[in-house]
Parts: structure tokens; C-alpha cells; sequence
């Protein structure tokens, strides 16, 4: 959850106080590690040493608030971000384009970082089909949660982000489309692409009857939730010690960020592959359980291995 900054908290002392309330319940209620502090979006290198001072002073308030930027790695806001947040196009760059973030950061550049404690979430956007109109072939072959494209690109999320072992998925909006002057169920259409940052349909009794207004999820929401039981699969894997199994399936459909199979039932052999395996360590955990071999019945933490696909080829 995003730690806000109430607008009546207009001084440095007023936020401190304000965080401080927050950070406290949280805690109490044993929700700390889901909070964090947005700290700044996108910001441009040259107001880094605002970005500092805002994540100096979240620190100075609680030491515990976890300052997300959405930003590449950069050296000068290090010790300011808990949680570093690039655009997906950040991570690969695609051969014959020149690179479309001002700093570009390989995923392996990210790994000192969380060994100091820190996490690496990503986000997608509307470079993922192209912000505007006029469109070219980089903004071919990314993720995305808009409509006009195949089915497997909202649900290919989840299963990227266990690929490049990144932690959380930020994403900037579920109800985009609901503040603009337009009825939803007539137009979508935002930042280049139909849906982007719209996930659910306004319920209202004049459009699905009833007396009262519900959220309507889309199939694109559906879609991404099927990605994230995918997900669950190979986290249960790896739990079982099984992550070089997990590892070799998903090879088999993904390279990059912008590389991956778009034939679904590619995608549903290989995720048939992950429950029939995992369905066998089932049993196998059950038969430890009653007196066979010394099993991984706890769960294990995932081992590091030389990836049978790896990233930078």
C-alpha cells in the first residue's frame, strides 16, 4: 500500500508526524511490509537531489517507510531507494532501436542492491504499445494490459517477473478511464492504447441492473489473474526444490521482455507441465510424510543456479 502524503501535511514536521501515524499502525497490525513510501515517479536525473532529500526525510520519520522510485539504477539516489521500480523497457534494450529510457539498467545490475537489503519491482506502461498515434516496430512484442492485442500478453506478466526474479509489479491504475469526461463503457481509449490503466468496468444499476454500483472486472483483470496462479505454481516449485525444473519450462516460452511465445497453448503445455510436477511432488511429499525418504516438506529458499536460458544471450 502507498504510504500518501496528506495535503493538510504541509511542512516537513507535519509529514514526519503523518508518516509516523501510519507507519505505527501498520505495525500494530502486522501490515508494515506492505507499505511503502512512492517517493517520486519517473524522476529525471537532474532532480535527484530532491528525490534524496524527499527519501531522507521518509527515512528520518521511520527508518522502516520503504522509498519506491520508478527509476533505473542510478548510483547517486543509492541508500535513498528501498525499492527501485523501472519501466520494463528499461531492463532490455531492444538491437536497432536506440534506448528508450534516459538510463538504461540490466537486470543483473540490480543484484548487489537487493544483496544490501533492498527490492527490485518493475512496471509496465504505454511504451509497451506506443504512448501515441503513430506508433513503430519497438513497441511490438512487450507485455501489456490493453485490449487490442493477443490474450497471452496480459497474462505473460507474472511468469516474466519470476524469469527475471523481480520481487513486485506496480501498475498505475485501475480506473483510469472513470475520471476522464467519458462513459467507460463507451470509451477506454487512453495514452495510445484502449484500457491502458483501465482494469475494471463502472457497475452501475442503468448498465447491469441491481440498486447499487459494483466493480465489473475485465477479461484483461482475469487474464492477469490467471498469470499470477501461474505464478503461484512455479513459487511452489521452487519451495519444493524444484526451481531448475521451473527454470527449463519457462525457457521454452520466454528469452526477453519483448521475446516470448505468443501461442497459447504453448503457454498452457508448459503450465500443464508445472502442475503435473508439482502434483508429483505432492505425493512425494506425502509419502515422506509417512515414513519414506528425507523430503523438502518445508519448503526451501530458492538456490542459486546457472540458468539454463540465461539473460543476456
Amino acid at each position: 500500500m502507498d504510504l500518501r502524503t496528506h495535503r493538510a501535511a504541509d511542512t516537513d514536521e507535519k509529514k514526519i508526524s503523518y508518516w509516523q501515524r501510519w507507519v505505527n499502525h501498520f505495525a500494530d497490525h502486522g501490515w508494515l511490509s506492505r507499505l511503502f513510501y512512492y517517493t517520486w515517479d519517473e524522476p529525471p536525473s537532474q532532480i535527484n537531489p530532491k528525490v534524496q532529500d524527499q527519501a531522507e526525510l521518509a527515512h528520518r520519520a521511520d527508518p522502516r517507510i520503504r522509498n519506491l522510485v520508478t527509476t533505473s539504477f542510478d548510483q547517486s539516489l543509492q541508500g535513498a531507494v528501498d525499492i527501485w521500480a523501472p519501466l520494463i523497457n528499461c531492463i532490455d534494450g531492444k538491437p536497432g532501436f536506440p534506448d528508450f529510457c534516459e538510463r538504461m539498467a540490466t537486470r543483473e545490475v540490480y543484484d548487489a542492491e537487493i544483496q544490501r537489503g533492498r527490492s527490485l519491482w518493475w512496471y509496465q506502461s504505454c511504451a509497451s504499445h506506443g504512448c501515441k498515434v503513430s506508433r513503430g516496430d519497438y513497441f511490438r512484442g512487450w507485455p501489456s494490459y490493453v485490449i487490442d492485442i493477443a490474450a497471452v500478453a496480459n497474462r505473460i506478466m507474472p511468469w516474466l517477473s519470476w524469469r527475471y526474479k523481480v520481487e513486485g509489479e506496480l501498475y498505475f491504475s485501475m480506473n483510469e478511464a472513470f475520471s476522464q469526461d467519458v462513459d467507460a463503457w463507451e470509451n477506454i481509449y487512453l495514452f495510445g492504447g484502449n484500457g491502458d490503466g483501465t482494469l475494471f468496468y463502472p457497475g452501475r444499476p442503468d448498465q447491469i441492473g441491481g440498486t447499487s454500483d459494483i466493480p465489473i472486472e475485465s477479461i484483461r483483470l482475469k487474464l492477469i489473474r490467471e498469470g499470477l496462479e501461474d505464478y503461484e505454481y512455479l513459487v511452489l516449485l521452487s519451495r519444493r526444490g524444484l526451481s531448475d525444473f521451473a527454470e527449463e519450462e519457462v525457457c521454452q516460452i520466454i528469452t526477453k521482455v519483448y521475446q516470448w511465445d505468443r501461442d497459447p497453448e504453448k503457454l498452457y503445455a508448459v503450465r500443464r507441465a508445472l502442475g503435473e510436477r508439482l502434483s508429483a511432488s505432492s505425493n512425494q511429499t506425502k509419502n515422506t510424510e509417512n515414513g519414506g525418504e528425507q523430503g523438502n516438506r518445508h519448503g526451501a529458499a530458492m538456490p542459486q543456479i546457472s540458468l539454463p536460458c540465461p539473460l543476456d544471450e
